[in-house]
């Protein structure tokens, strides 16, 4: 705040009046002239998330300008982008994102990861360290896993499968209800039911 007098008082505290000519040092702020909300460094194959962005006016308000911004993917079989802005993962790769608001142009890379049961086994390994799964239904998920890794390898889908549908069983079980998180189970479905899609639609040469 700037007085009469020419004296200012901080407006956050401590507050303290000063006068004369001061010159001050801002930390901790993003010198990007866009704020991209929900951006994701990693995908999975069939993942998506909205892209929101933001900028600031000529009075250095903050305003969503999405709808404004002109999207694109380098690498549209990886990963494609829509001109509002929602990303779809498709296949595992790298690819990178340009946004460009008016003369801004920023440039994200984005890795897509395989959906494969290597990769459900260290998203359970994840949850069981931090208390969303807990034994005994951690073990029976980590069974039906390390099962279905088995006859991925031997390129036994049926089977694969079959264990696949065991572990979304094993999860729904009302018992085991207090010993997996609602997020962890959300997260945990989605992906076994997206691989046993994927899966169905190869051919099982056992």
């Amino acid at each position: 705040m700037i007085y009469p007098d020419g004296s200012s008082q901080l407006q956050y505290f401590p507050a303290t009046r000063w006068t004369g000519m001061h010159t001050f040092r801002i930390g901790n702020m993003d010198s990007s002239p866009l704020q991209i909300e929900g951006f994701l460094d990693k995908m999975i194959e069939g993942d998506t998330t909205q892209l929101t962005v933001n900028a600031f006016d000529e009075t250095g308000s903050l305003i969503e300008v999405t709808n404004q911004v002109v999207f694109q993917s380098k690498n549209t079989d990886v990963a494609e982008i829509n001109e509002s802005g929602f990303v779809t993962a498709k296949k595992a790769g790298t690819t990178s994102m340009t946004i460009q608001y008016g003369d801004t142009i920023i440039t994200r890379q984005l890795i897509v990861l395989e959906l494969n049961p290597e990769l459900i086994l260290d998203q359970l390994e994840t949850y069981i360290q931090s208390g969303d799964v807990r034994q005994p239904l951690s073990n029976q998920l980590n069974n039906r896993l390390q099962q279905a890794i088995h006859h991925g390898e031997k390129d036994h889908r049926k089977q694969a499968i079959k264990s696949l549908s065991d572990f979304l069983k094993h999860m729904s079980n009302k018992a085991h209800a207090n010993q997996i998180s609602e997020q962890a189970k959300e997260t945990l479905t989605a992906n076994v039911e997206a691989l046993i899609e994927k899966w169905e639609g190869w051919h099982d040469s056992k």
